[in-house]
């Protein structure tokens, strides 16, 4: 669920109706940026010590140590499933300007729904 809202300069339609899809359009993108934003994160430590004593009690020290650090994301936009659950709007109370406020859902049946009626689609003559 995102929730987002647009201001507007007055309460005609077609100016909330504006705001209403601006509103719709950045709660979408909120949802979109989580859903699909894939984060890799990679770590490895290697270390090594050998010491080696010979037969005149002389020591000898190797160290070594080596480290891998990989940090990676990726994203690709995806709007099956999205769905307008409600809108309002009301007046700001300070500017007394309007101000419309959409919530939009995601869920993973609306997604399969979606697929389904598009599969069903492609089968139809005319």
């Amino acid at each position: 669920m995102s929730y987002a809202q647009a201001g507007t300069i007055d309460s005609s339609s077609t100016r909330l109706n504006s705001a209403r899809q601006i509103a719709q359009v950045q709660a979408e993108a909120q949802i979109i940026q989580f859903l699909n934003e894939a984060v890799d994160v990679y770590s490895r430590l290697e270390q090594i010590e050998i010491t080696t004593t010979s037969i005149d009690e002389t020591k000898d020290y190797y160290s070594e140590r080596n480290f891998q650090d990989r940090l990676s994301a990726f994203s690709k936009a995806n709007s099956k499933g999205l769905q307008l659950h409600d809108w309002w709007a009301a007046n700001h109370p300070y500017t007394k300007k309007p101000v419309v406020g959409a919530v939009v859902t995601w869920t993973p049946s609306a997604v399969d729904f979606v697929e389904e009626m598009n599969n069903e689609n492609e089968y139809i003559d005319f």
